[in-house]
Order: structure tokens, then sequence, then C-alpha cells
């Protein structure tokens, strides 16, 4: 796959003229090597005395922002507080693709307020924020109100937390959160794939998620077992098979198993059963789509076999979404009337 390299646009900051409708919320450190970090600067210029340091993919609450010549630089600060205040080029910052995540309110007492999005209205951006929940915790449900933006302040799990000495310490209420939104996406899915084929396909997403490997074997078709690919098609020399026993013998062992060769570079894929499945993409509640499989992305079907194939789809950039995605493909064999998993392999994506 040819690579696509994502273009940053500074109409994603605050004081941006050409500023997008929606004005973001949450924002991270971007556009730098892993292994580098992000300089924080006590004025807004490469020469001001460094004061902090951020690494890659930190989320940060952007004070304000000022053109300095030819560049943007912004004020930010830490949502975690582990680093001072300071300024860093705009360049290196971006609105976090989802904008959820733990808020104070402004004059309200702080109570685990987490937003679930974000929407334009009337030239001023509205943030729905969860701010309780139902009696009944067995069959959730979300109490929610409307807050603008600018009574938002992002926060972090611990600085949202309760006032009172008697709390915790940190909020969890994002957990609860992402359960509903996971089960609400299954259940809007199933209304389309109505078939029963489908019903596993959303046993496999949650026991991803839950990162339960008993429940992945439950699934496993007893018969044709389960074969496992790292590369975007099913190869005979490198994807693995597992029957229901030696798949949790795997998974226990810890074993690196070879997958093939990466088809960008041509380096060895080496990594235990347990790496594999951490690695699949499982975010339930930000599925963009859901299709019907013909190609089977040469799985080796046997003639007499009845099988159905799906891939679900995450979009990592709606401006490049055409690009910039992932894909799951899962395919399933009919046995004795019921369905079960017997292939699973990732699409390739350019981010």
């Amino acid at each position: 796959m040819w690579k696509f390299k994502k273009i940053v646009l500074l109409l994603s900051l605050m004081t941006s003229a050409s500023f997008a409708e929606v004005q973001p919320l949450f924002y991270e450190t971007y556009n730098f090597e892993k292994d580098d970090v992000l300089n924080i600067r006590e004025q807004p210029n490469y020469k001001a005395k460094k004061i902090g340091e951020l690494g890659l993919h930190y989320d940060v609450d952007i004070l304000e922002c000022r053109n300095i010549k030819t560049s943007k630089w912004c004020k930010i600060e830490s949502i975690y507080a582990t680093e001072p205040q300071g300024w860093v080029n705009a360049k290196f910052l971006q609105p976090k693709q989802h904008q959820e995540g733990y808020v104070t309110v402004k004059g309200k007492k702080s109570t685990c307020d987490y937003v679930i999005k974000c929407e334009e209205e009337k030239h001023n951006t509205l943030c729905l924020v969860v701010t309780g929940f139902g009696d009944d915790m067995n069959n959730l449900t979300l109490q929610t109100k409307w807050f603008n933006r600018k009574n938002l302040k992002p926060a972090s799990r611990f600085t949202a937390m309760y006032d009172e000495p008697e709390a915790d310490g940190y909020c969890n209420a994002d957990k609860y959160i992402y359960q509903y939104q996971s089960d609400q996406k299954i259940k809007e899915l199933s209304k389309t794939f109505t078939s029963p084929a489908f019903t596993i396909v959303g046993q496999l997403m949650n026991t991803l998620r839950h990162k339960d490997e008993k429940a992945i074997q439950k699934i496993i078709h007893p018969k044709s077992g389960l074969r496992l690919s790292a590369l975007s098609y099913f190869d005979k020399k490198s994807s693995q098979h597992f029957s229901q026993k030696t798949f949790l013998e795997n998974y226990n062992s810890r074993n690196k198993l070879f997958w093939g060769h990466t088809e960008a570079k041509g380096d060895v894929i080496q990594k235990d059963l347990y790496a594999y499945l951490e690695e699949l993409p499982s975010d339930v509640p930000h599925i963009s789509k859901v299709i019907v499989l013909n190609d089977l992305k040469n799985y080796p079907k046997n003639h007499n076999q009845t099988v159905k194939a799906y891939e679900i789809y995450w979009t990592l950039d709606e401006e490049h979404k055409e690009y910039a995605y992932q894909g799951l493909v899962v395919i399933l064999e009919q046995y004795e009337n019921q369905w079960y998993l017997v292939g699973i392999t990732k699409d390739y994506w350019t981010p």
C-alpha cells in the first residue's frame, strides 16, 4: 500500500481565520517522532527558555494562540497537570479525532462530567455532557445536558473528580459510558445486518474489547478451527491456524509465532497470540461502517463450506477517509445450524 501523509490544517486551531464550524475541545501533541519530545517554552518563540516537555499524543488544553511572524504559537496546559503552562508551535498540535473526555463545567461543582460529542448551533459550539446515570446499572441509561463549549475545560479522570473527601480520587464514568455506547452500536448494526452470522461478529467485538480469550474460544468453529492472518489477506504459509484447544494453549503460552513479512518493507512479523489479539481494532462505539464481503481475502474455503464475511471499518481521518482508515475482516462458517468464527485478518490503512 502506498503511504498517505496527513496534512496539518491550521483551520483546526482556535484563532485561525478559516476555523472549522465546530470548535474542538480536546487537543493532543502531534507531528513528531515517538522517541522525541515537544519542548514547552516560557514565551512563544524557539529561543525562549524551555520550562517543560511533552511526549507524542499527549492530551493538552489550548488556552490561547498567537500569530508570531509566519508561525502560530499556542499556550497550552497539560490535562494531567504534569508540566507547567507554556508555549508550543501550533504545528505540533491537532484536535483529537474523537471529541470525548472528562471536563469541568464553569460555575458547576466537579462531578466527573464527560463530553460525548460537540456540535455547531447558531455560530456556537455546544457539547453534550454526561452528568450521571440511571439507577439501574444493569440497564444503563445516560443523563445528559448540553453546555456551551466556552464553559467547558478539558480535565483528566483525577481533576474531574468529586470534591467530596469520601470520593475514590478518580473518575471511572468513561468505563460505563463506553459500555453503553458499545451496546448501542451493536444494536444499531444488528438492525441492518439481521443474519444470525452477524450475532457472532457482535460477540467477537465484545470479547476483543474485554480481552476475553475464553469467550473467543467458545465461538471458534469446532471442526474448521480459526485461521488468523497479520497481513491484508490469508496466506497458507504465514497465517496461523488454531483449534479451540490449541487457541487457548497458545494464548497462555506467550510463545512467539511467525506471521510472514510486512507488505511494505518485508520485515519479519513475529509475535505471540496475545500480542496479535491486542493489536486488533476493537473500538466498537466508533465503527464507521460494516459491509458484507464477497471477497474472502484468499481465505482457503472448501467447496462444501457455507461461509459469510464482513469487514468492519474505522475512519482515522474524516477529511481523507478514503485513504485513512483501518478495517477488520471477519469470516464465519455455519455448522449444525450455528455460526462460528473461522477467520480474522486486518485490512491495511494509510495513517
